[in-house]
């Protein structure tokens, strides 16, 4: 073995040891309240929430962005199942959505409507302009 090799060896050995004598100590139970700063004891710690379910429009499944309201359209990109989306309204016949893509940027792409939950494609949409394919 070369110099150089059983050095990092070693070095490799020793982190190993830190981390399994450190698990060991924490998991034992060895670090109580002694180790916490005189000024923190008794404090409750800070509970983190996660923030309240949005109600709105998602995806139902993965879904392709378009730049129109047709698979005919190039695709901008994808969502996730369960994104959240700004619908700006609807084409014509009421099958596709238009969202702002990538979200809160103020541009636009286009959805299937079938593919987007908690959201009812009626009148109260507004008929968005599509622009033609050239």
């Amino acid at each position: 073995m070369s110099p150089i090799s059983s050095f990092a060896f070693l070095r490799l050995l020793s982190l190993a040891v830190a981390a399994t004598v450190a698990l060991l100590v924490v998991s034992s139970g060895l670090l109580t309240e002694a180790a916490e700063p005189e000024h923190r004891r008794g404090e409750q710690a800070a509970v983190i929430t996660a923030p309240p379910p949005r109600d709105g429009p998602v995806t139902a499944a993965v879904s392709i962005v378009r730049i129109g309201p047709s698979e005919d359209y190039p695709a901008l990109g994808t969502l996730p199942a369960g994104a959240f989306l700004e619908v700006l309204g609807r084409d014509q016949t009421g099958t596709w959505l238009a969202i702002s893509f990538p979200p809160n940027s103020g541009f636009r792409g286009w959805l299937p409507a079938s593919r987007v939950i908690g959201i009812d494609v009626g009148a109260a949409l507004q008929v968005v302009e599509v622009v033609p394919l050239r």
